[in-house]
This record gives structure tokens, C-alpha cells and sequence, in this order.
């Protein structure tokens, strides 16, 4: 019994990690074929970024100048 107990956790384990890697595999292949050569130019979207890594690439929208 010990052994058809390990077998199914294997099973299960290898079958989980089939799903995940697929799932990797189709997110990746949506960026196009530019951006996975990484080719100059080409924009690279920080989506999932943190507010920090967003600043990098903006440009301050609030106007330093004082008012009269």
C-alpha cells in the first residue's frame, strides 16, 4: 500500500509541474518574436512593476513650480 501511496504523490507532483511549465511556456510566447530576440527598440512593458521601477521610465506629472 506504502508503495501505491508514493506512486500517486509522484504522479501528482510531476502532473502539477506539467501544467505549471505549459502555462510558462504560453505566457512567454505571447511578447512576440521581437521581444524575445531582444532587439533595440523594442518596448518592454513593467507591468507588475513596483511604483519604484515605474518612476525609472515616467516623467513627473505634478508641477514643481510654486504658484504666484
Amino acid at each position: 500500500m506504502w508503495e501505491l501511496a508514493c506512486l500517486r504523490r509522484r504522479w501528482v507532483s510531476c502532473r502539477m509541474h506539467q501544467l505549471t511549465h505549459r502555462l510558462r511556456e504560453q505566457a512567454r510566447s505571447h511578447r512576440g518574436i521581437w521581444a524575445w530576440l531582444g532587439l533595440p527598440g523594442v518596448h518592454r512593458s513593467n507591468v507588475g512593476a513596483g511604483l519604484p521601477a515605474k518612476a525609472v521610465d515616467q516623467a513627473p506629472t505634478a508641477s514643481t513650480d510654486t504658484p504666484p
